[in-house]
């Protein structure tokens, strides 16, 4: 489109028309992959206290330097395939330096509402905004700058080992003098 102040002057639309086609090659596209883990041990477990913290590491390939990323992290429950409502999807925004790298995000998790054995998935899906320009109604672009969020790359699979972490329940067992006795003699060397 040729235009003269707010007057569009010319324009060549010609789908059909080869010097006017451009083809995107998709052979490397971005990547994520990821692994979570209790944030206080690097373990697979999590214990069911009401400050529990899952951290989740993504380690990101293909992206390009200088531009903005948003990485949301959504937790779900691996028994039932849902989303988890007490747990908010965390979003991360970050502008890498280098076209592969990692970035770890912190999920708090409200333990307490989870029981022992119980599976949590954590879904990644990494977006960018991206700038068109495009004509209006009258065929002119003045101030016609659209933005749209795109998806660059997503880990969404409920069955992988190292998107999941497992409640665990914390139970003792107490005895009197170091063996198994499970009697206390009362004395001032008595200790349990």
């Amino acid at each position: 489109v040729l235009s003269l102040g707010d007057t569009t002057v010319a324009q060549h639309r010609d789908l059909t028309d080869a010097d006017q086609t451009v083809t995107v090659n998709n052979e490397f596209q971005a990547s994520i992959d990821t692994v979570a883990t209790d944030k206080a041990t690097g373990g697979k477990t999590l214990m069911a206290s009401a400050d529990a913290v899952i951290l989740d590491k993504v380690s990101y390939d293909g992206l390009d330097t200088g531009m903005s990323y948003t990485l949301t992290t959504t937790v779900y429950d691996k028994t039932t395939g849902s989303k988890c409502d007490s747990i908010e999807a965390v979003k991360t925004t970050f502008t890498p330096s280098e076209t592969k790298g990692t970035i770890e995000v912190s999920i708090p998790v409200d333990g307490t509402k989870f029981t022992a054995g119980q599976s949590l998935v954590v879904y990644e899906e990494l977006t960018t905004t991206s700038k068109t320009n495009g004509t209006n109604n009258s065929g002119s672009n003045k101030n016609n700058t659209n933005t749209k969020t795109v998806t660059v790359a997503t880990h969404k699979d409920i069955s992988d080992a190292d998107q999941t972490v497992t409640f665990v329940k914390m139970s003792t067992y107490l005895t009197g003098d170091g063996t198994s006795a499970k009697t206390v003699h009362v004395g001032s060397d008595a200790y349990v």
